[in-house]
């Protein structure tokens, strides 16, 4: 495939999709070790499809790589299982859960965390640290030791590329490198969820609230229509009874 032709996705998107996996497979998911899955699936696409999965630029922070919008989103939970999905605003104003709609997308998603999934995220935060990785060849080149900066994604595709490449000669006729090469074969495998919907019930939520939202907007707006309305009666009534003192009083000046 013509990596021009692919959208990137938004971080949360991806992120979501592995709550998704991680809910359906009752595993534990922090902030730490999603950071890290988020990453590897965005190098595995950079390495395969030579395009970006999400659109930002992952970051080099002191102790690993970091998509700063997820870092955001999900902080407060701190060293603590993730318990819900990221949303996002749409261009009304509206609250949604984003999600990843390309069937690739959510296929090398799931392979990821086929291959990542049981790590630790000491384990996966260590992987991102080992030599000639993008994190430890972006430090390498920060020569001006600044704390955080941004990990180029040519640099991000071509250390992918070179594991892919080395997959893929392994798991010639005399090899024995299946396991490895699912990640390099991504097409046909289901999405996040199965046959059931797994953000169903936040989808919900979400709707209700919204509509709850305008519920209260609706009925705020004619009781402050009804004080603006108020408040002009009070000020016409106002200027009246100044005119009328002023035109009152011009006609008893005018008599003497």
């Amino acid at each position: 495939m013509d990596g021009h032709f692919h959208e990137p996705q938004t971080a949360a998107a991806v992120a979501n999709e592995f709550i998704a996996l991680a809910r359906e497979n009752s595993s534990k998911l922090t902030q730490m070790k999603l950071q890290k899955l988020v990453f590897y699936a965005h190098g595995w696409h950079l390495g395969l499809q030579k395009a970006p999965l999400i659109d930002e630029q992952v970051e080099a922070w002191p102790y690993g790589p970091v998509i700063p919008s997820l870092y955001s989103e999900f902080k407060s939970f701190g060293s603590k299982a993730i318990t819900r999905f990221a949303q996002d605003v749409d261009e009304f104003g509206r609250v949604f859960i984003p999600r990843i709609r390309r069937s690739y997308d959510r296929n090398l998603i799931r392979r990821v965390w086929e291959e990542y999934g049981s790590f630790s995220a000491a384990q996966l935060s260590s992987l991102t640290h080992e030599p000639g990785a993008p994190w430890a060849t972006a430090q390498k080149r920060n020569l001006y030791e600044l704390k955080t900066f941004g990990i180029d994604n040519e640099v991000i595709k071509n250390f992918f590329e070179k594991v892919a490449s080395k997959i893929e000669e392994k798991s010639k006729p005399d090899g024995d490198s299946e396991k490895e090469l699912s990640l390099v074969k991504v097409e046909g495998i289901p999405s996040a969820g199965g046959a059931n919907n797994p953000y169903e019930d936040e989808e919900r939520a979400v709707e209700l609230d919204r509509k709850r939202t305008a519920r209260d907007q609706e009925r705020t707006f004619p009781v402050f229509a009804i004080g603006l309305y108020g408040v002009w009666s009070a000020f016409v009534a106002a200027v009246t009874v100044f005119d009328g003192f002023h035109w009152w009083g011009f006609r008893y000046r005018t008599m003497r």
